[in-house]
């Protein structure tokens, strides 16, 4: 088992939890509120005991044992280190790593993988408690973002996917033979192509590739490599819905209707991985960059037409709120760092509420909002993403391949730079 159903996911973070404040309150000569945590830790455990049952899930007794007494070691352990309790808290620490490794040793039932991110959801509650009594406030807050994101993986494994890049929004490097007849400077852009092609001719030779570009085949090929997820670029004006709203030109785009995304959904639910729909391009543009679908050196930050782009956002999310493969979203792709910061967080804060008000679950879809070619200061000093926004998550694309001084790097320093962001 590489992920466990929710339910259990919430019980498993609850004994961690409430373990981990037990321990701290006690130390910290709370007498009741330890007690309460003690027989909180023991309702979250025979509850996951039942969970476990009901689902008829491979998870022995001695395996849910073993991830409670990790928890209430780590808990443990952290209490008495801050108490300056040494020589108890490397007893702890020893059990703790033992709980650990009979967890990860349990591979009949549970992944590696898994396994860590159990034993990491301990270790982050028990520091936090341990720090928030303390009275170390950023390190608790960095321990509790650190205990978030165990929670979550817990349920859902780390994305490990492909692009399907010149399909749904045609861009010239990764789809030459379509552009073929005409030169750079004449169709550097889906846009273009379209203009210089002529409304029929456009539909039809773009309508060719769309159907034979991705297939069943694709989906099977890239679930066999070992991928879980694909992200799907697509443009705003393939939504059906578009040519319907007064707010929105459409120009000469051609190809609108949502079939492909339909298809490619259904096999990904039939293949066994996951989708995230990414609207690359918003109305007006968010740059003048070709991967808009339009190449434009006159454009300007005011063309980006917000609150129409978050109009488009709702239509797809709409459409896909019940798509079990469906688990992300992306509500625009490298926007200009040209765009004022104050719009840009508008427009986020405005598509994350649009997305969930038409039906997209917060508990299984991702919200994905790029911070490109800008400091990640510029979203977190405008508290964004906020507390009350469920699985929002800030997408950073870090090229490493444009000039010499990444490609004059190894391979292990490529990978050092990614780590340090």
């Amino acid at each position: 088992m590489d992920t466990f159903p929710i339910t259990v996911a919430s019980e498993v973070r609850d004994v961690a939890w409430r373990s981990a404040w037990m321990a701290a309150n006690d130390v910290a000569n709370y007498p009741f509120d330890a007690a309460a945590d003690k027989a909180s830790v023991a309702l979250h455990f025979a509850a996951l005991k039942d969970e476990v049952s009901a689902l008829h899930l491979n998870l022995s007794d001695d395996l849910l044992m073993d991830i409670k007494l990790m928890a209430l070691h780590a808990a443990w352990h952290t209490a008495y280190s801050r108490q300056g309790r040494a020589r108890a808290a490397a007893a702890e620490l020893a059990e703790f790593d033992n709980m650990a490794t009979a967890v990860a040793l349990a591979r009949d039932e549970v992944t590696v993988r898994l396994a860590e991110e159990v034993r990491w959801l301990c270790w982050n509650a028990s520091w936090h408690t341990a720090n928030s009594r303390a009275g170390y406030a950023r390190d608790a807050a960095r321990d509790l973002l650190g205990f978030k994101a165990h929670c979550r993986g817990m349920v859902q494994a780390p994305y490990f996917g492909v692009n399907l890049g010149g399909w749904l929004l045609l861009e010239r490097w990764q789809c030459g033979t379509l552009f073929a007849d005409f030169t750079q400077e004449e169709a550097p852009d889906e846009y273009s192509l379209s203009q210089r092609l002529g409304p029929a001719a456009a539909a039809e030779r773009i309508n060719a590739w769309r159907d034979s570009w991705v297939t069943l085949d694709d989906m099977v090929a890239i679930k066999a490599k070992g991928f879980n997820s694909v992200r799907v670029p697509f443009g705003w004006w393939t939504v059906d819905g578009v040519e319907d709203d007064p707010g929105i030109d459409t120009g000469p785009f051609v190809c609108r209707g949502m079939k492909h995304v339909d298809n490619v959904v259904a096999w990904a639910e039939e293949v066994g991985v996951s989708v995230i729909l990414d609207l690359h391009s918003g109305v007006g543009f968010q740059s003048g960059h070709h991967a808009t679908g339009r190449e434009n050196p006159q454009w300007k930050p005011e063309d980006w037409d917000t609150d129409a782009t978050v109009r488009v956002l709702a239509m797809v999310a709409e459409r896909y709120k019940d798509a079990r493969s469906v688990s992300g979203i992306g509500v625009i792709n490298e926007p200009s760092n040209a765009v004022p910061a104050d719009k840009l967080v508008a427009f986020y804060r405005a598509s994350y509420a649009a997305i969930r008000a038409a039906g997209m679950p917060q508990e299984r879809v991702d919200v994905f909002f790029p911070a490109y070619q800008r400091s990640l200061s510029e979203l977190t000093s405008r508290s964004f993403p906020d507390d009350s926004m469920v699985r929002a998550v800030v997408d950073l694309h870090m090229y490493q391949c444009f000039g010499d001084s990444w490609t004059c790097l190894t391979l292990k320093q490529h990978l050092e730079r990614a780590s340090n962001g």
